[in-house]
């Protein structure tokens, strides 16, 4: 999960599409993937709890926060993955029902990152 979440954040998109097999790689997009990875800037990870179902199958229920325009934004999943030949790959993901409001984050706000910087100076995105 760490390592994905890594890819997500350096937009290794390659990285990503390798380590998912199934219901996952079928619908995913990358240039949709690398296109959304380069417009977000990412703020952390916390993995809030992981699990064996037996030696093969393995979940992680995490959270991911990133801004994106003026937003401050989290993902939370519960992920799927499948060990095989000792690797790890993505199968899907399911995410709770009920999802956190967007914050607004204001240009002469502290950064999220916790860098000490305004957001307007840190991580805003110069309007295209």
């Amino acid at each position: 999960m760490r390592s994905r979440y890594t890819a997500y954040s350096q937009a290794n998109i390659n990285y990503i599409k390798s380590t998912m097999k199934g219901k996952a790689l079928v619908s995913f997009n990358e240039k949709d993937a690398q296109q959304w990875a380069k417009s977000v800037s990412w703020i952390g990870l916390e993995v809030k709890q992981a699990y064996m179902e037996s030696p093969t199958l393995g979940f992680v229920e995490f959270a991911a926060s990133f801004i994106e325009g003026n937003q401050l934004k989290k993902i939370e999943e519960t992920s799927e993955f499948y060990q095989m030949n000792g690797v790890w790959y993505y199968l899907d993901g399911v995410r709770p029902k009920t999802l956190h409001p967007k914050t607004i984050i204001g240009r002469t706000n502290p950064c999220p990152c916790g860098s000490g910087s305004k957001f307007k100076n840190c991580h805003e995105k110069s309007p295209k």
